[in-house]
């Protein structure tokens, strides 16, 4: 049985949309969009939010029974016609993937991690790592026993860190900065706020995530305040 998989989506908006606002356009636009994709058979929830430190960035997390379940309706004859309707408020087409998140100690699934954010003045960061595309299967294991690792102690140690949750994207990713193609490892971390974060990576406990590092190309990491759909 396939795993579940959350399809992850930045999409670049219209400078001005308004799509928290209901009575805009844009806002109406958003809300058909949330509306047709609820509808979709495997539709699990969705959760969005802007990127704090760019606010035209809008981050689209879509949890699905699988990937399949995805594929299937952007194989649908309504697909092309719900593009295009989201296309009227973003300015370049999205680069979208799927990432299955794995259970590890301390993870959590993604609408606890946006819950608990909710209720609190907090931000995810939403991080990718871009590995070698071409890892083996050892060294890939290492990389994330290691990062775990580093998780673990961190969340014991680290002043506002609240939840994670991680997992591999299921296509390769590119990235000028990661040269070529890589594979990437996608990661959910809770903080009760960007302050919090930017606090913790200047202490020792950050360095824990050492052993980690030395498997990436690139890293590229944001600040989101989610919404749960």
């Amino acid at each position: 049985m396939a795993p579940p998989a959350t399809e992850i989506v930045p999409l670049s908006l219209h400078p001005g949309a308004n799509i928290e606002d209901p009575n805009s356009s844009a806002g109406k636009v958003w809300q058909s969009t949330l509306d047709t994709l609820a509808a979709q058979p495997g539709y699990r929830g969705a959760f969005w939010g802007r990127q704090i430190e760019n606010n035209n960035i809008l981050e689209l997390l879509i949890d699905w029974d699988d990937v399949a379940a995805h594929k299937a309706f952007m194989n649908d004859p309504s697909y092309g016609p719900f593009v295009k309707h989201l296309g009227s408020i973003i300015d370049v087409a999205p680069e979208m993937h799927h990432v299955e998140f794995t259970p590890h100690r301390h993870s959590v699934a993604v609408e606890t991690t946006t819950s608990v954010l909710r209720a609190s003045p907090g931000a995810t960061e939403v991080a990718t790592f871009y590995l070698d595309p071409s890892i083996s299967s050892s060294d890939a294991q290492a990389f994330e026993e290691a990062f775990w690792k580093f998780s673990t102690e961190a969340i014991e140690k680290a002043d506002g860190f609240t939840s994670t949750a991680g997992g591999w994207i299921v296509e390769d990713l590119k990235h000028e900065k990661a040269e070529g193609k890589a594979k990437g490892y996608f990661v959910l971390i809770g903080w009760q706020s960007v302050e919090k974060h930017m606090e913790f990576r200047n202490t020792e406990a950050f360095k824990g995530l050492e052993p980690a590092r030395k498997y990436m190309k690139y890293a590229e990491a944001v600040h989101v305040k989610f919404v749960a759909e």
